[in-house]
């Protein structure tokens, strides 16, 4: 059963990314390997609030679309170049949202 639509709900959602570089010696060149996420800060459980996410990148990338599910709503990749990252959030339909897409 959806939330009533006449109240108003804060949720607090963290898309972010940490990284390491890469020596040359690892990978033959400089690069950097990083991992996207998305977070829900008060909540333990976000199997129950998140269906799952989709991370789409630059299509010159490969591959360029992840899809993840809770709990492990992350993934790591290497790369040389900074890439801007499209991400969807599906709620669970519990919740009676909309997807919410943030671009990192």
């Amino acid at each position: 059963k959806p939330l009533p639509s006449n109240g108003k709900y804060f949720l607090e959602v963290v898309v972010g990314n940490h990284y390491k570089g890469l020596s040359e010696q690892v990978v033959g060149d400089l690069c950097d390997e990083w991992t996207m996420y998305v977070r829900l800060p008060e909540f333990q459980a976000s199997k129950e609030m998140i269906e799952y996410v989709v991370y789409n990148l630059h299509p010159a990338c490969s591959p360029d679309s992840y899809i993840k599910r809770p709990p492990k709503l992350e993934f790591t990749k290497t790369s040389k170049e900074t890439v801007s990252v499209n991400c969807t959030i599906h709620w669970s339909t519990l919740l009676g949202l909309q997807p919410t897409v943030v671009v990192h």
